[in-house]
């Protein structure tokens, strides 16, 4: 039988969507006991007599988002040209988990993006500060409300591109993929108040097609992101404000931390969000240690 190319589209558990390049879907799994596929993977299918498929083999993929730990690793999606970071006024949005997303997106050599939502509710003065911050690390932000302005603005930013959304619970990705793609409904749930904290809507990744070059990746709302994956020095690379003061530190294996004549602290002596981001990096940099 003739193998052909699909591409995965949904990924859970043993069991896979995947759409040929005719457009058809198909239920498939994976040949022998590997899991080692994941959601935009290309991948080589026989299809069986009743109209499902066999994943025989996966095409080399241009790059990999995962999260990690010192146990584990968590794969995303694969295939990506951008990377979409989710955030919003309600509930409350931890500027940790932006930071690291933002650089496991730069990790893999992708476009960044924060998609700042909700914005019809009250913005605090904290998150409005860690908004402006990043718009001077250049990053570009997009100020949306999902359900009812500026979602044009987010459509342009997408176009020709396959973008992963991600974010925590609650950020309202998959109302996003709701008012893009009204033909191809995601789930969602209210807002758990009392918790702040939204329940988890999406318990897998899964593609959908916006148009014939467009395609946005919703992945489960994530509330940590490990980053064991990436060199101590390959933190500092991906972290906007730093980078330039590679190397002019008076140690060579300096730490950032209580060292004399450091460059990183020099640079957020008197800046809070540069201070917060050197926490961050900090933080990244130890866990790598643990």
């Amino acid at each position: 039988m003739r193998a052909i190319e699909a591409t995965v589209t949904a990924s859970f558990g043993r069991h896979y969507e995947v759409e040929n390049n005719q457009g058809d879907i198909l239920i498939a799994t994976r040949r022998g006991k590997k899991q080692d596929i994941t959601c935009n993977d290309r991948v080589l299918i026989e299809t069986t007599l009743n109209n499902e498929a066999v994943i025989i083999d996966k095409i080399p993929y241009k790059n990999l988002f995962y999260r990690s730990d010192h146990n584990r690793q968590k794969t995303l999606a694969a295939n990506i040209d951008q990377v979409v970071a989710v955030i919003a006024n309600e509930p409350t949005f931890s500027d940790a988990l932006l930071a690291r997303i933002l650089v496991a997106g730069e990790s893999n050599q992708c476009d960044t993006v924060i998609v700042h939502n909700k914005i019809d509710l009250p913005l605090s003065d904290r998150d409005r500060q860690i908004i402006n911050y990043y718009t001077t690390l250049n990053y570009q932000v997009i100020d949306i409300s999902a359900k009812n302005q500026n979602i044009n603005a987010l459509l342009t930013v997408l176009d020709k591109k396959t973008s992963l959304l991600v974010g925590q619970s609650g950020m309202g990705k998959s109302t996003i993929i709701n008012q893009l793609i009204p033909h191809q409904p995601a789930r969602t749930n209210d807002i758990s108040a009392a918790l702040d904290s939204g329940k988890h809507t999406t318990t897998f990744t899964r593609r959908y097609k916006v148009n014939s070059d467009t395609f946005i990746i919703d992945s489960p709302g994530v509330q940590e992101f490990g980053l064991n994956h990436i060199s101590n020095a390959g933190l500092e690379n991906l972290f906007r404000e730093f980078s330039p003061l590679i190397g002019q530190c008076r140690f060579h294996n300096c730490q950032h931390r209580n060292e004399p004549q450091c460059k990183f602290k020099e640079c957020a002596a008197n800046d809070p969000m540069k201070q917060r981001r050197l926490e961050l990096l900090i933080e990244l940099q130890q866990a790598n240690q643990r």
